[in-house]
């Protein structure tokens, strides 16, 4: 009885986990990775999507304005079928495209201009956090199974991997 009462609800029969890394070079153009699937019984997946969303904050104090980008979308509506009980991996590659603000454009445009856009930042408090959000629709299911992680761009350090977990 509990065991349809969870499949009902959507907990419990199929986990879902994002694995990938937690850095990328700032000049990629895709996000790449697995997406781990466990079930409790052979369940059907029957719609996959991945977003790269930005949260862009600036500002100080009770000056802060956060907007949320959508940067890129991947989506698998093919049935998946997961067997019961063994991982199950579904690898992707997220195209995405960054947003430039004006700064960021400043920055671009030349030496000094990185400099004065650094500065401008600094100032202004501007930062940008991102994340990846999962959702895939399970046949049977009344809601959705949901993962997010959070990634960041920037310098790798070779010498140690930055893996998912």
């Amino acid at each position: 009885m509990f065991g349809r009462v969870r499949k009902w609800i959507g907990r419990g029969s199929i986990k879902m986990r994002l694995k990938t890394l937690k850095t990328y070079p700032d000049n990629v153009e895709t996000v790449n990775g697995d997406l781990e699937f466990i079930a409790k019984g052979t369940q059907t997946v029957s719609y996959i999507r991945i977003k790269l969303i930005e949260k862009y904050i600036r500002g100080r104090g009770e000056h802060v304005q956060v907007d949320e980008y959508e940067l890129g979308r991947w989506i698998y509506d093919e049935p998946l079928e997961v067997p019961s009980d063994e991982p199950y991996y579904l690898r992707f590659k997220l195209p995405f495209e960054f947003k430039k603000s004006n700064v960021d454009k400043l920055a671009a445009s030349n030496f000094l201009g990185r400099g004065i856009a650094n500065l401008a930042k600094s100032f202004k408090g501007i930062r940008s956090t991102y994340r990846l959000e999962a959702e895939a629709i399970v046949e049977g299911f009344t809601s959705s199974i949901t993962d997010q992680r959070k990634i960041s761009f920037g310098k790798i350090d070779f010498e140690k991997p930055d893996t998912a977990s």
